[in-house]
């Protein structure tokens, strides 16, 4: 019996079983309250029967070895999905830090950050693994109702569910001051000579990035910045994950920097029905298939699975309570060649679509 039958046997057994009421003749409205209770339980059930949980662990077998851990400064951030030779995308606006991933086999490898995409919130990371298998990509997306899991270097799936929609663009400046703005971490006050560094947050992007105290803001992003306001508003345009461009005075130096943003340490963001934590970045994609897979922020940068073990897409944002959203295969492919392209010592990116 294949994956597919398998699951679809235990769908039409957990259907028809039963007591007698949930087979009986009734009226059209109340049968229908019914059956619809009937299918929401139903979908629990496929969710964590271990028959299913079993047949998907087969289906993500493939995946699970392309599927490594990426951790910054010794902390998990995400997963990411391995494309060939070495290379990995995975969530751009999580890393910060020293980056390594840790891969299905046990191993610890550090990694080069070769490229980041603000668009998708890809980063491409290469790691010192020719050997790690590269995933096998769906030709195109799910129809919607299509059941998925999100694979994990583990093996078991990290959560089972269906598509719930057909690709879309999700609309939202991708650099707007609110939520998912960019952190810098430095306290401001006004100097004897302008606008200054008073304070540095510890273990912050301004405290890896080399800023001091008594710094004083001239340039952020190539724009001439004059008090704290402007250089505040400069910073909350940026996302999390992005590199911000610094012209710094220090005592008599001018200085250029560069700092990598990091995400403030909030209170976990909740939609309002609840049901969080949510990603930073959710918002701006140019095209996602969500589903109704609750995977952790930390999860996302891993592949979305089909029940042929083809892998639909990358997971990038938990968006809302019960929606998470994956960028599309050929949009990872996209992306993941041209930051290959425009990296030192290229090497072409491997996968394809599975035939």
């Amino acid at each position: 019996m294949t994956r597919r039958t398998c699951i679809a046997v235990l769908l039409l057994a957990a259907l028809t079983a039963g007591p007698a009421w949930a087979q009986s003749t009734r009226p059209a409205v109340r049968e229908g309250q019914r059956l619809r209770g009937r299918v929401h339980r139903t979908i629990g059930y496929l969710k964590t029967a271990p028959e299913v949980q079993a047949a998907w662990k087969a289906a993500l077998a493939p995946a699970a070895a392309a599927t490594v851990r990426v951790v910054c400064d010794s902390k998990p951030v995400a997963l990411g999905t391995s494309v060939g030779g070495g290379r990995i995308v995975t969530k751009a606006s999580e890393l910060s830090g020293k980056v390594a991933c840790k891969l299905a086999d046990g191993r610890t490898l550090p990694a080069r950050l070769l490229g980041r995409d603000e668009a998708t919130d890809l980063a491409l990371l290469d790691i010192d693994a020719r050997d790690l298998p590269p995933v096998k990509w769906r030709a195109g997306p799910p129809p919607p109702g299509s059941l998925v899991a999100a694979a994990a270097p583990e093996g078991a799936p990290l959560a089972l569910g269906v598509v719930s929609d057909k690709p879309q663009e999700i609309p939202g400046s991708r650099r707007t001051p609110s939520g998912d703005s960019g952190f810098l971490g430095v306290g401001l006050g006004e100097g004897e000579a302008g606008t200054e560094i008073q304070v540095i947050t510890p273990d912050s992007p301004a405290a890896k990035a080399g800023l001091l105290a008594g710094d004083r803001f001239k340039r952020v992003e190539g724009h001439e910045v004059k008090d704290a306001s402007q250089v505040v508003g400069a910073i909350q345009k940026l996302l999390p994950g992005a590199t911000i461009r610094l012209l710094i005075q220090r005592g008599e130096k001018e200085l250029e920097i560069k700092a990598v943003l990091g995400k403030r340490d909030l209170t976990l963001p909740q939609d309002k029905w609840g049901g969080g934590p949510f990603s930073a970045r959710r918002r701006g994609f140019p095209q996602v298939v969500p589903h109704d897979l609750t995977i952790a922020p930390s999860d996302c940068g891993g592949p979305l699975v089909d029940l042929d073990g083809r892998v639909v897409g990358v997971n990038i944002a938990r968006a809302l309570r019960v929606s998470t959203y994956t960028l599309p295969a050929a949009l990872v492919r996209q992306t993941a060649e041209k930051l290959a392209k425009a990296a030192p010592a290229s090497r072409p990116v491997t996968s394809k679509p599975a035939k």
